[in-house]
């Protein structure tokens, strides 16, 4: 089920945080830690348990989205600046994709990503602040996507497509995600998301960034996410 009005920042730092204190309250149990051992009440444990496949999976859903997004947005610059330089030309063509093959990727990019992989891993552009191996990564990554077959592999793809950068700023800059990767006042420190969240050390760093739901959650038990 989708969540209304809630930011993209707030779902970042939400998707974080459930995640830790799903980890803190059984799943690392359920992993095999046993160091882990914390017990909580079966309605507490249910109710995080929920939480936190709806809201890994919604996150999944919308970073995988938004990544689709930025490469189909980098693909659009590819065509006529492309075709009138020769040598780019011949070792496209010499890796048997031609102008009708980049077409068609160019117009259904999820159904030909490894043609976008190979597009953008074979040709330097006509300026460094297009295409390259920089973004080659991301398109692996949607290719990787594929074989993704639980929730802890969704956590680590996102971690991924979070770690990425283009040539000229974050990878999924070109969608409503751009907020994770921009300064703002309303952060500690005026700092970016991206770069708060990898400087905290605990999530209660991010109650006052987090949804009503997630906090609800988590005030309860910041006992047990103080221990280390």
């Amino acid at each position: 089920m989708k969540r209304k009005n809630i930011t993209p920042v707030q779902k970042f730092f939400d998707f974080y945080s459930i995640v830790e204190l799903y980890l803190r309250c059984g799943g690392f149990r359920e992993s095999g830690y046993s160091q882990y051992n914390v017990f909580i009440n079966f309605r507490a444990e249910e109710m995080i348990r929920e939480a936190y496949e709806e809201l890994v999976d919604d996150f999944y859903d919308e970073i995988h989205a938004a990544l689709a997004t930025s490469i189909k947005s980098e693909l659009s610059h590819y065509p006529t600046q492309c075709e009138s330089c020769s040598c780019d030309r011949r070792n496209l063509e010499k890796n048997n994709i031609t102008k009708d093959i980049i077409k068609l990727a160019k117009k259904f990019p999820e159904k030909n990503l490894r043609i976008v992989h190979r597009i953008f891993s074979l040709h330097g552009w006509y300026g460094s602040s297009y295409g390259g191996k920089k973004w080659a990564k991301g398109v692996k990554l949607l290719i990787e996507s594929h074989n993704i077959k639980s929730r802890q592999d969704k956590i680590y793809w996102i971690d991924c497509v979070l770690d990425l950068y283009h040539n000229c700023g974050h990878m999924i800059n070109k969608t409503k995600y751009k907020v994770l990767s921009q300064r703002s006042f309303d952060m500690p420190r005026s700092s970016t998301p991206l770069n708060f969240r990898a400087k905290a050390k605990s999530i209660l760093e991010f109650l006052p960034l987090n949804s009503d739901r997630v906090k609800r959650l988590i005030i309860p038990r910041k006992n047990i996410l103080t221990k280390p």
